[in-house]
């Protein structure tokens, strides 16, 4: 005879019955501690070893150098933007939270640039997160279209481009043309949001454009903001004259951008 093993018959046993055991339910998120950690870090008291140390609520700050950051206390682009992508993926309650957080530093005049930079960036990833409800964080966006310091109105036209926001295609455009090679790169990213608005084609020209710029770097944002229009033919061509002739090394990007496209466009 056949002993099972006891795990084994005690599943059967239960799939039997009907009595299966339903999944536990979901911790509540804790919006003010997720927004803690998000957005003004649990300072330099608490040495974290990893960003998982740096969890509040449920959410993840980011860990350097033994310190819990949050997007109001990091000077790091890179950190930034890791923590604007958290905050983009969280939960409502939590995106919720953090604009009523964010919304007031914006607008305080003692706020610095960095800290302004990292409000505006949230604002746009919130802002894409929720599009057809991005009232507010177009509106903090827009004000600071007008603000004295460089960096910050560029920040915004970006984010506002991210929006698909016609206000800041003429100033994206001029960026792409004058500006040093991090705000080109940022330009064009910008310009992705353009995709399914009335300014797609005036956009995808200018990206289109940017693959011959003399940055790689820029020559790689503007390869990865050709994704809203990889399945056109002239967007196809443009993409292998770029690795056939300027640069074969981005062939496994093109690759992918391409059948990411094409899986995405796929029917059921």
């Amino acid at each position: 005879m056949v002993r099972l093993p006891q795990a084994v018959f005690f599943a059967v046993l239960t799939w039997l019955c009907g009595c299966s055991t339903p999944p536990p339910a979901e911790a509540p998120v804790d919006a003010a501690q997720a927004v803690l950690a998000l957005v003004d870090g649990l300072g330099p008291t608490r040495l974290c070893q990893s960003d998982g140390d740096c969890a509040g609520g449920g959410q993840r700050g980011a860990c350097s150098m033994g310190t819990c950051f949050g997007l109001l206390t990091t000077d790091s682009r890179a950190v930034r933007r890791a923590l604007v992508d958290r905050l983009a993926h969280s939960p409502a309650a939590v995106q919720q939270a953090a604009l009523l957080r964010l919304r007031p530093v914006c607008d305080s005049p003692t706020a610095g640039i960095a800290t302004r930079v990292a409000v505006l960036e949230a604002l746009g990833a919130l802002g894409r997160a929720h599009l057809t409800q991005a009232g507010t964080e177009r509106l903090s966006l827009r004000l600071a279209l007008s603000d004295s310091e460089l960096q910050v109105a560029a920040t915004a036209r970006v984010e506002l481009g991210t929006l698909g926001e016609a206000s800041a295609l003429p100033g994206l455009t001029e960026d792409l043309s004058q500006g040093t090679e991090l705000l080109r790169a940022e330009a064009v990213r910008g310009l992705q949001g353009y995709a399914n608005t009335p300014q797609a084609d005036e956009a995808k020209g200018l990206i289109l454009g940017a693959l011959a710029d003399r940055s790689p770097v820029v020559e790689l944002a503007a390869l990865r903001a050709c994704q809203p229009w990889a399945g056109e033919a002239q967007v196809i061509a443009a993409l292998e004259l770029l690795v056939s002739e300027r640069a074969p090394h981005l062939r496994y990007e093109v690759d992918n951008l391409l059948a990411t496209r094409k899986l995405a466009t796929k029917g059921p």
